[in-house]
């Protein structure tokens, strides 16, 4: 189903305290002013195979996770993004991660990711109008790693992202 936040004009933090399972299909908007927060200590989402998940005018910080995908891990699930922010996530284990299934991304930004922006692991992800600041891994694409998956990035920014191995960027 879809959520929407009633919190009328006011900016509102959610802190989570453990990892929220996407095992239907979910469509999340923030309405731009909804922060969901990993507090620094859980991956904020999981999104199980053959699930489609989209996530609109939302902001996804501090989620942190012991393996990948601090903001979001994919197990091949469908998952768009459009009008978001991903900050701060990672842990040196990456904002989001996707496995198999397609990621599309719109008019959003990525920055201070550790363990890079986004992992694309034999996934399709598409990227357009999006900005990729100060985001940093200790190996391979401080702001997108695309392993055995395919990757267009359209009309955006890189700025600031680094990696210790290949890939400062992408």
């Amino acid at each position: 189903g879809t959520v929407t936040f009633d919190c009328g004009t006011s900016v509102v933090t959610i802190t989570v305290t453990s990892r929220k399972i996407i095992s239907a299909d979910t469509t999340i908007d923030g309405g731009g002013l909804i922060t969901i927060n990993g507090g620094n200590n859980v991956g904020v989402f999981y999104v199980n195979a053959g699930v489609t998940f989209t996530v609109q005018n939302l902001t996804i910080t501090n989620g942190s996770a012991a393996y990948s995908g601090g903001g979001i891990f994919s197990n091949g699930g469908t998952l768009t993004i459009a009008n978001s922010t991903f900050a701060g996530n990672g842990n040196s284990n990456c904002g989001i991660y996707t496995g198999g299934g397609a990621l599309t991304i719109t008019n959003s930004t990525f920055s201070h990711n550790s363990g890079g922006a986004i992992v694309n692991y034999t996934g399709t992800l598409a990227v357009t109008n999006s900005t990729f600041s100060d985001n940093s891994a200790d190996a391979e694409g401080g702001a997108i790693n695309s392993s055995s998956g395919t990757l267009t990035v359209t009309d955006s920014t890189f700025t600031g992202n680094s990696a210790g191995g290949y890939g400062g960027a992408i």
